[in-house]
């Protein structure tokens, strides 16, 4: 993504960056405002703040996926995955992928064929802890 300003592919790359933050602050604000709903300060797992992370990393990455490269995509990420691999995370990426798929939902620029099912934001994150490979997103 950096090409100059002249360049027209360099627009299709702004607009999907562009789309790809807006979709995932509409998600961070979904989860900001029932954190404030049930009135919930903090947790001590962090699991609303996590769920956003993850999840909007979910969303810049399939945005730049879909719109931007044509073939394998990688991309540092904040989130260690690690966590996602544990015994019992089975509920935080079932939030993440409700999350997510809520999100796209109600954007509407995407078809279903593109939501993830249940439990597949692993797939969006194996290898390195901090890196996301959408190579075997398995659409």
């Amino acid at each position: 993504m950096s090409r100059p300003a002249g360049n027209p592919s360099y627009a299709a790359e702004l607009g999907a960056a562009k789309k790809a933050v807006a979709l995932a602050a509409r998600l961070c604000q979904t989860v900001q405002q029932e954190i404030v709903q049930s009135d919930i300060q903090s947790k001590a797992d962090k699991t609303p703040v996590t769920v956003a992370d993850y999840g909007s990393q979910v969303l810049v990455s399939l945005v730049l996926n879909m719109e931007v490269t044509s073939g394998s995509f990688s991309m540092v990420a904040e989130e260690d995955s690690e966590d996602l691999r544990k015994d019992g995370a089975e509920e935080i990426l079932e939030r993440i992928t409700d999350l997510v798929n809520k999100t796209l939902a109600e954007d509407g620029s995407y078809t279903t064929f593109y939501y993830l099912r249940k439990l597949s934001s692993l797939q969006l994150i194996p290898g390195s802890p901090r890196v996301v490979h959408l190579a075997d997103i398995g659409f």
